[in-house]
């Protein structure tokens, strides 16, 4: 896979991560996006980590096949 297609997958799993995080904690879209601005690195470690373990969860399953 290219560097592109892994970045590509890395934003899918970032976005599917944020939107889960959102359902998970009751909070509308706007909500989370005022927390994640707010937050002293510009995102929330929480979701970053979450879609990590996402891509290289997918990743690994990729290799297998």
């Amino acid at each position: 896979m290219s560097t592109l297609h892994h970045e590509t997958l890395l934003e899918t799993c970032y976005d599917e991560a944020w939107v889960d995080y959102a359902k998970n904690n009751n909070l509308t879209f706007d909500q989370l996006d005022a927390i994640d601005q707010d937050s002293e690195l510009g995102y929330l470690p929480v979701i970053a980590d979450e879609a990590q373990r996402r891509f290289e969860e997918l990743c690994q399953w990729i290799n297998l096949k």
